[in-house]
C-alpha cells in the first residue's frame, strides 16, 4: 500500500512540475512594450501586412472636400497653439493619417480604450514621451 500511495504521490508530483514555471509574470511597462514593438517591426510577416490608404477617389477611407480636389488629412502633435489656414509649418516635421482611416478604427475600436493618449501613440507609432495632445485636420491638394 505505501509504495502505491508514493508511486501515486510521485506521478502527482511530476505532473505539476511542468506548472512550477507558470507563476505569472508582472505585466509588461509601456517601455517595455515600446521597444518589443519597434523589434518587431524589423521584418513584417504576411499576417501584419496591411493594405494601404491610397489617396484616390476608389479608396473609401479618403474623405475629399466639396469640390472633390482636396483630401481631409490629420496630424497628432504636441503643440496646443491653433493652425491657421495657410499657415506654413516649415519648423516642424508631421506625420500625416486620413482623417477616414483614423475615424474608422477609433469607430471600430475605441469603445475599449480608456488612455486614448497612449492608445493614440500606439496607433501612430509614436513614442508615448512624445507628449503629443492635439490634432490638426488640414485639406491637402494632390
Amino acid at each position: 500500500m505505501k509504495r502505491r500511495f508514493v508511486a501515486v504521490a510521485a506521478g502527482i508530483v511530476l505532473s505539476l512540475l511542468p506548472l512550477a514555471g507558470c507563476v505569472s509574470k508582472p505585466p509588461l511597462s509601456n517601455e517595455e512594450l515600446w521597444v518589443a514593438a519597434m523589434a518587431d517591426a524589423v521584418f513584417s510577416e504576411d499576417s501584419e501586412v496591411m493594405e494601404l490608404v491610397c489617396l484616390t477617389r476608389q479608396d473609401q477611407q479618403v474623405i475629399w472636400d466639396e469640390a472633390g480636389e482636396r483630401v481631409l488629412l490629420v496630424t497628432w502633435h504636441n503643440y496646443a497653439e491653433p493652425c491657421e489656414p495657410g499657415e506654413v509649418l516649415g519648423h516642424k516635421d508631421i506625420w500625416a493619417t486620413s482623417l477616414g482611416e483614423l475615424t474608422d478604427w477609433c469607430l471600430e475600436n475605441g469603445s475599449g480604450v480608456t488612455d486614448w493618449e497612449l492608445r493614440f501613440a500606439q496607433l501612430l507609432g509614436v513614442h508615448a514621451d512624445e507628449g503629443y495632445t492635439h490634432f490638426t485636420a488640414f485639406c491637402f491638394s494632390l
